[in-house]
């Protein structure tokens, strides 16, 4: 079980549902924000700015690493062969994008 991700496993297949993927999306835009605000005068005081970049930037590196092991794990089903099949939407909170990937 991760932050970004929900697996599921059965004797069939096994299922990564990224039900938090539009979450993190939505942080990396607000960490495009924080980096270009002070750029365009939004902001005054920049030390607040900073201390919220690395917050921001600490919950979207560990949402990466997570996202990551995933991907890894289905890019080795890849490897040897296994059948994948994709749905839903990465952009979706309602129809989260899904890969399942057979055991066979």
């Amino acid at each position: 079980m991760g932050i970004i991700y929900e697996k599921t496993e059965t004797e069939e297949k096994t299922v990564f549902r990224f039900k938090h993927l539009p979450a993190a999306f939505i942080v990396f835009l607000i960490l495009v924000f924080i980096v270009f605000a002070p750029r365009i005068g939004l902001f005054g005081d920049s030390a607040s700015l900073t201390i919220i970049f690395v917050v921001f930037f600490a919950v979207f590196g560990i949402a990466m690493v997570d996202f990551r092991l995933a991907i890894s794990q289905i890019n080795q089903a890849k490897r040897e062969g296994k059948a994948i099949s994709q749905s839903g939407s990465k952009f979706s909170f309602s129809n989260p994008y899904t890969v399942e990937v057979s055991k066979k």
